[in-house]
């Protein structure tokens, strides 16, 4: 039960740490160039 149940959360997590993420790096980027 719990497994599947943490499964989810990172599941849920992922999509919104790589947007900021990405982000993050697109604007070290700009500053950078």
């Amino acid at each position: 039960m719990f497994e599947k149940l943490f499964i989810r959360s990172i599941e849920a997590l992922v999509p919104i740490v790589a947007e900021v993420v990405v982000e993050y790096i697109v604007e070290g980027i700009k500053e950078g160039f």
